[in-house]
Parts: C-alpha cells; structure tokens; sequence
C-alpha cells in the first residue's frame, strides 16, 4: 500500500514521531485540567450539599418553634370559647338575623304610604 510505505517514511523523517508526542503531551495537560475541575467541582457540590442541610435544619427548628407557638394558642381557654362561639354564631345568629331582616324588609315594603 502506498499510505503504508508513506508511514514509515514519515516515521523515519521523525514527523509522526513529533507530532504523536505533541499531541500525547497535550492530552496529558487536557486530562490534568479536567482532573483538577473535577476536584474544585466535587468540593463545591460537598460545600453546596453541608449548606443546604444547615438551611434545612434551620428550617425544621423554626418549624417547630412556630408550631409549639400554634399549639400553646389554641390549647388556651380563650381560643376554646372563641371557637364554640364561631360554631354557635354561624349554626344560630347569623341565620336568625337573616330572617329579622328579610321579616323587616317585607314589614317596610308593605307599610302604607303617607
């Protein structure tokens, strides 16, 4: 084959030979450089992973302050009464008023006029 017979002339030459150990070198630098990226980006997704647990621990000890907050305000007696008032104003005031004013409205409506 001709390709073959110029391959090893230019092996000969020294050609080959000086470009192969250009581009070994340069894939040697190329591996280096993506070690070391790969070793700044693991120490960053580390740093990024401990902050974040941080922040969720934060997050859990406010939540359960603010429930503990929650909890010691409803379990007051006034929260009690206020809320069997809520259940007694909406199951009997408030329809009893509704029917005062409709009963008002159809005694205004039919009163006579002067």
């Amino acid at each position: 084959m001709i390709i073959a017979g110029s391959y090893q002339r230019s092996i000969k030459d020294g050609k080959f030979l000086r470009r192969d150990y250009r581009d070994i070198l340069r894939l040697i630098q190329l591996e280096a450089e993506i070690e070391k990226k790969d070793l700044l980006l693991r120490t960053h997704e580390s740093e990024f992973k401990a902050r974040l647990e941080s922040e969720v621990v934060g997050l859990k000890i406010r939540l359960i302050e603010k429930q503990a907050e929650l909890d010691k305000i409803t379990n007051t007696l006034g929260w009690r009464l206020l809320s069997h008032y809520g259940r007694f104003k909406y199951r009997f005031l408030l329809p009893a008023w509704s029917m005062n004013l409709f009963v008002w409205s159809l005694v205004l409506c039919e009163s006579p006029v002067l």
